[in-house]
């Protein structure tokens, strides 16, 4: 139900017609009906103004907790956006660093490879009998 529809049904004093459904006693009870109306009214007014009062009051207070909800949604989705927006800069960044983290594994194995063949270069020598110094000599 809107609040338009709230605050149409929200006074309860309104004059609401008095039918009998009964074809033969139906203008009997009608009758019966208005005089009943014609004497409750002046206390009715009374208790019904009270409960119109309390009813407009609280659709008001229903419509401002909503205007208060919508400006906190708005609020939230202007947060999400913005946290939204965060999150493509850390990914553009986590994206650089995976770049440098590539390009760092490339540098490492390529200087894996050149230690491998400084140490086959060494192992060459030491086998050979050359040694680190050069050539070894013999015992004497």
């Amino acid at each position: 139900m809107s609040l338009e529809e709230l605050r149409e049904i929200s006074d309860c004093r309104g004059p609401w017609p008095i039918t009998s459904h009964r074809p033969v006693v139906g203008p009997l009870i009608v009758l019966m009906k208005r005089l009943l109306r014609l004497i409750a009214t002046p206390f009715a007014r009374v208790v019904l103004a009270r409960q119109a009062t309390f009813n407009e009051a609280l659709v008001d207070y229903v419509a401002g907790l909503e205007a208060e909800i919508r400006g906190a949604l708005k609020r939230i989705e202007e947060g999400v956006g913005g946290v939204s927006r965060q999150v493509e800069g850390v990914d553009r960044r986590v994206e650089g660093v995976d770049r440098r983290v590539a390009e760092m594994d490339e540098c490492w194995e390529e200087v894996n490879q050149r230690l491998d063949w400084l140490r086959r270069q060494w192992e060459e020598k030491l086998l050979s009998g050359r040694g680190p110094n050069g050539p070894s000599r013999p015992a004497p």
